[in-house]
């Protein structure tokens, strides 16, 4: 139905609202264990990317057909292997914005290296320390996960009846970039049954922040060309010889090397990016109020694998580097990777060996993922901003999301209004060791859901 952009400013809350934002707030209160175990059940379960089956099977499907939910759905897209996509639909009576909400389930490995040398703790055995719960997946993004379901569970349990229809729905897929067997065929699904949501939230970590906007991303591959030989002959490689006596490439050549002057070259495109391009939210500090908690610099060159050469006796004879551009999402990508391009081909063209040996450049081959935008001016930003004032008493702030997410591919191919806001935050941990997620953001999380659920929605006969 999608009738939020023609929705006219909020009125003020009638009685029924206000009490009804009452209830859920001190049902969340006084069920904030509960609340809390249930986010460290969750993440106890070791759901990597492509093992979600147990967690879905186990946990996440039994809470939602034991709930008030009229409707649950099971469906695996995964060709291969059994990984099921879950969507629980509580109706409406009608004559109300329909709101769904989005995460998902699998989390990212925990290497050996990473629990040997940095973790403290067991990272699927989870604990609460000093108003924390640490453990993998806890803010990405069980954390969110959590907060919704019981969020909706509140007013479940207080039997309100809601005008719109609340969609929750826990996917697969996110952190391995399946859409297509995650968040794109389970939206699809819900479109053709109920039509396009009126608002989806994704429920990824923004520090309890509205994020309006995210950065896209891409992917990027690059393989250099060397000439191994015995690590004895480096001198030949590196300093000029007497005649007679083979020198240079004719003896060898370093990719590791080029590697390095390639990194820097990059390095020096990044803060070229990053100095050119500013904007309110992303990377700008926050809107209205520069208080934001996402850091500046909505640019990055990032890379997250790098290797070179064979053997340790050996000079290394070839050099590659796997990594990712994430690039602001106002700006148009297909000029960013001419930029890029160009600034490979600058520097290869001012060495003969490369010349002659050309490294591979692979852009936005593997990963291609589109931002997303919401316009400020969206009914959703205002709704949201009074929801999360009026459960906790905070002030709300407007900023970017500085990662991608399943919002990105939503939005691209269907055409839905997205919007990011969720307990937690990156640099808590996510894709890194000791991960957590403050209990005091959970619970607020949840109750800013609540509040948002019922103004949203609204109330039957209001």
């Amino acid at each position: 139905m999608n009738a939020a952009q023609s929705e006219p400013p909020q009125a003020e809350p009638s009685a029924a609202v206000l009490e009804a934002r009452r209830l859920a707030l001190a049902w969340i209160d006084e069920h904030t264990d509960e609340l809390t175990e249930f986010c460290k059940d969750f993440v106890r379960y070791p759901s990597v990317f492509t093992e979600e089956r147990q967690v879905q099977d186990e946990f996440v499907e039994p809470f939602l057909r034991d709930g008030g939910y009229d409707e649950v759905t099971r469906h695996s897209d995964d060709p291969d292997q059994e990984r099921p996509n879950l969507s629980a639909v509580w109706r409406g009576a009608g004559g109300g914005r329909s709101l769904l909400y989005n995460g998902h389930c699998d989390v990212v490995p925990v290497y050996e290296h990473e629990r040997k040398h940095r973790w403290h703790r067991d990272p699927f055995d989870p604990v609460v320390e000093d108003g924390n719960l640490y453990g993998r997946g806890s803010t990405d993004m069980k954390g969110g996960i959590s907060a919704y379901l019981w969020a909706v569970r509140a007013l479940q349990e207080l039997d309100l009846q809601l005008a719109g229809d609340v969609i929750s729905t826990v996917v697969i897929g996110e952190e391995s970039a399946h859409p297509h067997f995650g968040c794109l065929p389970t939206m699809r699904r819900e479109m053709e049954a109920r039509g396009k949501p009126d608002l989806t939230i994704v429920a990824e970590p923004t520090h309890n922040e509205l994020h309006a906007i995210s950065g896209g991303f891409f992917g990027i591959e690059i393989e250099i060309q060397g000439k191994e030989v015995h690590i004895s002959e480096r001198n030949l490689m590196s300093w000029p010889q007497r005649y007679g006596i083979p020198q240079g490439e004719a003896v060898g050549v370093d990719a590791l090397k080029y590697l390095r002057e390639l990194l820097n070259r990059l390095e020096q495109l990044e803060r070229r990016w990053v100095m050119s391009y500013r904007h309110p939210l992303m990377g700008g500090g926050g809107y209205p109020l520069p208080i934001d908690r996402q850091g500046v610099a909505p640019f990055f060159i990032a890379v997250g694998r790098a290797e070179a050469g064979d053997w340790m006796g050996s000079v290394p004879g070839h050099a590659r580097i796997e990594g990712g551009v994430l690039y602001p999402g106002w700006v148009d990508v297909e000029e960013i990777k001419v930029d890029l391009r160009a600034e490979i081909d600058a520097w290869v063209s001012r060495d003969p060996w490369l010349v002659a040996h050309p490294p591979t450049v692979r852009i936005a081959e593997r990963y291609d993922v589109p931002p997303f935008s919401l316009p400020l001016d969206h009914p959703a930003c205002e709704v949201l901003s009074e929801a999360y004032e009026t459960a906790t008493g905070k002030h709300a702030v407007l900023s970017g999301f500085k990662g991608v997410h399943d919002g990105c591919y939503m939005q691209q191919q269907y055409g839905i209004d997205v919007i990011t806001f969720g307990p937690g935050d990156l640099v808590m941990g996510a894709h890194g060791a000791n991960e957590y997620v403050p209990i005091e953001q959970l619970v607020d999380c949840a109750s800013a859901f609540a509040v948002m659920t019922i103004d949203w929605c609204g109330l039957a006969g209001e």
